[in-house]
């Protein structure tokens, strides 16, 4: 998941979703999330996602990259709901509706809101060290991206680091990204 796209999305869109309060976005994705949680059946779980995508397509972000980056939850609850399965397949189609809904909403937010103006919402609303706590980990994730690019770009200039194929060697690389030295 490219979570800096989703910043760069914020920052750099130009959309009337871009320009909106993000107190009000924040409360209608708070809206959203408790339409998605209180819903439960396929049709309105489908419409709300509908609406979600809609909006995607009006913020003028990247629809693709977008519902796949909110599609990742849908793989952790297709597991639970393939343990809710009771032989009915309108039970684990809500429960992955309401993942993928919750998470749409959610992506829409972050991607159409930069992080400065979110963390001043939720400053005014959480006590002070909470929202410094939440401010210095969103940062750090970045740094810690950064970094993790740097020492890749590193590995690839030295010839370390492969995808997948053979290396320098005889042997054949196992996995995606292995050192071959």
């Amino acid at each position: 998941m490219d979570i800096a796209a989703l910043d760069r999305w914020a920052v750099q869109g130009q959309s009337r979703l871009h320009r909106a309060s993000p107190t009000g976005k924040i409360a209608a994705t708070l809206l959203f999330i408790a339409c998605v949680a209180v819903a439960r059946d396929v049709l309105t779980l489908l419409t709300l996602y509908g609406v979600l995508a809609t909006l995607v397509v009006v913020a003028r972000l990247p629809v693709r990259r977008t519902l796949a980056i909110g599609a990742y939850p849908a793989l952790f609850a297709a597991l639970f709901a393939l343990s809710q399965w009771n032989g009915q397949w309108a039970t684990p189609v809500v429960i992955v509706l309401k993942a993928m809904g919750a998470a749409l909403a959610m992506v829409l937010l972050i991607s159409t809101t930069p992080y400065p103006q979110l963390f001043a919402v939720i400053g005014r609303a959480l006590p002070r060290l909470v929202a410094d706590a939440l401010l210095m980990t969103y940062r750090s994730f970045f740094l810690l991206l950064e970094s993790m690019d740097h020492l890749i770009i590193a590995l690839r200039l030295r010839g370390g680091l492969m995808r997948g194929g053979r290396c320098g060697r005889s042997e054949i690389c196992l996995s995606r990204w292995e050192c071959c030295w």
